[in-house]
């Protein structure tokens, strides 16, 4: 199944589609988010990162590209899709197979130099945790600890609790959410 990427108008690298937010210039000219991503028009893409929305909104990168000033309360829709975005990126990137999971084929992913993020469960076994520890420290990735069972549910992969994120702009958007303090709720 090949996976439909698109460039993002801040950062200029290319993710699959869905891990983007679509920016829709309507046949009658008025912009909007395009949640479904299905709106006819004119698309844009941006990425769910909040250093890409902050370019986007500062450099008013959309009213270059679609040609008309975007209304500030674009911009506000957009950062509320921010908000708890990093579990969805762990879908998307088991949906376009950019994840490599279980031990084997992570020391495999390592050797070809293709993990960018590691992802383990809290109640990996020690001796799991201490050769993932080794090469998080010896390759310098990055690693996120997640809640019990976390990763299984978000992998869907029954007894998954180690996995590697292989697209870099999913392991820093993935970084990047998990960096990010969640909003207090009103």
């Amino acid at each position: 199944m090949a996976v439909s990427l698109r460039q993002c108008v801040a950062c200029r690298q290319k993710f699959p589609k869905e891990t983007l937010i679509r920016i829709v210039r309507s046949l009658s000219g008025e912009t909007s988010i395009d949640t479904k991503q299905r709106l006819p028009g004119r698309g844009f893409y941006s990425c769910r990162n909040s250093n890409c929305l902050e370019k986007v909104r500062k450099r008013r990168i959309l009213d270059h590209v679609t040609g008309k000033p975007i209304p500030e309360s674009l911009y506000l829709e957009m950062a509320c899709l921010l908000q708890n975005s990093s579990e969805s990126y762990i879908g998307f990137a088991r949906k376009s197979r950019e994840i490599i999971m279980g031990i084997t084929a992570l020391e495999k992913g390592f050797d070809q130099g293709k993990i960018h993020l590691l992802l383990m469960d809290e109640d990996t076994q020690k001796w799991t945790r201490r050769k993932m520890e080794f090469w998080s420290e010896k390759m310098d990735i990055p690693m996120i600890i997640l809640a019990r069972q976390r990763l299984e549910s978000l992998t869907g992969r029954v007894g998954c609790r180690t996995a590697g994120i292989t697209h870099s702009g999913l392991a820093s958007s993935i970084i990047d959410a998990y960096a990010k303090p969640p909003n207090p709720k009103r």
